[in-house]
């Protein structure tokens, strides 16, 4: 592996030592280095920019990788496995955007969507029935989702206002506001 290493080489040269620069076969010339000075100066510059909300969009980051690997396996096991719902973390915390979309059933060529900061929302596979694999007998114990306007709608008008706000929550409560058309979910 001598001939590989990478140039110049100190060689002894009688009493002398020297630099050979000689190496046809090396992997390359040794440069300098400075250290991770370069990630240390980018890593200050984006804590100045984005603060606090750093640590929500690396943890968003985060998530929409977990997805995104999560639908892959999804697809390799298409065998079984027909399409994704989207499951939203229903509470006082959640967005309009997010209820609107529980519940919704999509298909395997379908992404899921980027999400916004601290959504907590996941894709649960849908798969295909006991029946559908040969064993029939087997009751159906396919995981279902309320849809996220029912669970919206069962919801206090406190909880109602604190989730979309005074004015869409009055606009929705006197039927000027379709909530099916915000994001063409029907």
């Amino acid at each position: 592996l001598e001939r590989f290493v990478r140039k110049p080489v100190v060689v002894k040269d009688g009493e002398e030592c020297r630099l050979d620069f000689d190496r046809p076969k090396s992997i390359g010339k040794v440069r300098s280095y400075t250290g991770p000075f370069g990630v240390f100066v980018r890593s200050y510059a984006y804590m100045r920019m984005y603060g606090p909300r750093l640590r929500e969009m690396s943890a968003t980051a985060v998530l929409n990788a977990k997805r995104n690997s999560q639908l892959q396996s999804y697809r390799a096991n298409s065998n079984v496995v027909t399409g994704w719902i989207w499951s939203a973390r229903l509470d006082s915390r959640v967005c309009f955007a997010c209820i609107l979309l529980n519940g919704t059933i999509h298909p395997l060529t379908e992404e899921f969507q980027k999400s916004h900061f601290n959504c907590r929302c996941a894709p649960i596979p849908r798969t295909t029935s006991w029946a559908d694999l040969g064993f029939d007998g087997i009751p159906d114990a396919r995981p279902t989702v309320e849809k996220g306007l029912d669970w919206f709608n069962r919801q206090s008008d406190d909880v109602q206002r604190s989730i979309v706000g005074p004015a869409k929550h009055e606009a929705l409560k006197s039927g000027d506001l379709d909530p099916q058309k915000l994001l063409g979910v029907h």
